[in-house]
């Protein structure tokens, strides 16, 4: 069995479905296992993905569900918004966005998420 076909086990277990596109696994736990996937904006199937890096990791996704619980994204917000360094290329200029979230934008599709 290779990487890749190991890590689509592991991720289809985490997420409770078959992955739509091949993903990669950007960040890896201590036991190794996936934490954060980078996927294409364009699925095998043609639909667009806006969500580009995705949380597969169901204890880190417990955890940050409780930050946000909590109020914690409300609060990280007035710092975030007034500095515009780390606003996402997209907000900053469309021009200086990467190839992958141009597509989506001429798609049409930035702020809707298809799971």
């Amino acid at each position: 069995m290779t990487e890749d076909e190991r890590n689509s086990e592991v991720l289809a277990l985490q997420i409770g479905r078959p992955l739509r596109a091949a993903s990669k696994v950007l960040r890896r736990c201590n036991l190794d296992l996936p934490i954060v996937i980078d996927v294409p904006p364009i699925l095998d199937t043609g639909e667009p993905f806006p969500t580009r890096y995705w949380l597969t990791c169901p204890l880190a996704h417990r955890r940050i569900a409780r930050i946000e619980a909590e109020g914690g994204v409300r609060a990280a917000q007035p710092p975030v918004q007034r500095s515009p360094a780390s606003a996402p290329p997209v907000q900053r200029s469309p021009a200086s966005a990467p190839p992958a979230h141009a597509i989506v934008r001429a798609e049409g599709s930035a702020g809707r998420r298809v799971v």
